[in-house]
């Protein structure tokens, strides 16, 4: 995630300080992704989810695309990792 950061040409350091993480779930391969508890922009906390695909849209009831919010359509997403996967691409899904 440090180099997405990097690409994106953001600092991670400066982020880091931003928005202070106030807890984290580490990765365990039982439960197929990792948390974190960070403080966002407004000062409210957050969590963040990173893992396998299949895992995090178990956890999701809905999806954001640009400024609107709406329900999950879990099966288009599936769809989506799956023809990455065929591809040989590795996928990690991250959610809010």
């Amino acid at each position: 995630m440090i180099v997405l950061a990097h690409r994106a040409e953001q600092d991670p350091a400066h982020e880091n300080e931003q928005h202070p993480r106030w807890d984290a779930i580490p990765f365990a391969s039982e439960r197929r992704y990792m948390a974190t508890l960070d403080e966002g922009p407004n000062g409210k906390r957050c969590i963040y989810v990173k893992g396998a695909p299949e895992r995090i849209l178990e956890m999701c009831g809905s999806e954001q695309r640009g400024d609107q919010t709406g329900d999950l359509d879990a099966d288009r997403w599936r769809q989506r990792v799956d023809e990455i996967a065929e591809r040989g691409q590795r996928v990690l899904a991250v959610a809010r």
